[in-house]
């Protein structure tokens, strides 16, 4: 009897220790922000966890926290493109729209197209977007992320945008739209900002 009360004591305490291990916080490493960059050996870029040219698409669905939605892009001068789209990732406390770009072969991306579900819907741009078979899947995880623009909830003027990258190395005026287009070269980052608009950050790899 006694071994028998003994073993419904350490259950039940072994049940408690379990919930109570539910409400105590866990040491998780903060997500770093956009402006948190780090300077790679190779020369490119660290940004949001993602070393650009060298993190995989499957590695930057951990990084993001989001899977994405993948498709091949054509536009009108036949040029083919591997995106990802993110329609929400929330970061550090911070809420954007965030698009990377994949690597691979002319010879790579014409396969895609020509194993791809569909015929290309015709997207206002006027390029075609192919969704990926799901055999290629496997490749495309594999591929690395050369670019990622990012797009925060947020609007980021002048001022804070300074604070966050510096002062840029050129700043560009386009005269269609008074918008205008901050360099940072040595960041790989191109900053676009137009009227009434949130600023567009692209970050590209060399």
């Amino acid at each position: 009897m006694r071994s028998l009360r003994n073993f419904f004591i350490g259950l039940v305490l072994l049940i408690l220790a379990m919930f109570a291990m539910l409400f105590i916080p866990t040491n998780q490493p903060e997500a770093p922000r956009i402006w948190e960059l780090e300077q790679m050996p190779d020369g490119n870029i660290k940004v949001l966890n993602i070393h650009l040219g060298t993190t995989t698409y499957q590695q930057a669905q951990y990084a993001l926290r989001e899977i994405g939605e993948v498709a091949i892009f054509v536009n009108q001068e036949g040029q083919a493109s591997l995106e990802v789209f993110f329609d929400v990732i929330n970061l550090a406390g911070f809420s954007a729209r965030a698009i990377l770009n994949l690597q691979m072969s002319e010879d790579e991306l014409t396969g895609l197209i020509e194993r791809s579900p569909d015929a290309g819907r015709l997207q206002r741009s006027g390029a075609r977007r192919y969704q990926i078979h799901h055999s290629d899947y496997a490749a495309v995880f594999n591929a690395p992320v050369m670019a990622m623009t990012y797009i925060p909830g947020l609007r980021l003027d002048e001022a804070m945008l300074r604070h966050r990258f510096g002062e840029p190395i050129a700043i560009e005026h386009e005269a269609e739209d008074d918008g205008k287009l901050w360099r940072y070269p040595h960041l790989g980052l191109t900053v676009g900002l137009h009227p009434n608009e949130r600023p567009v950050l692209l970050f590209e790899a060399n």
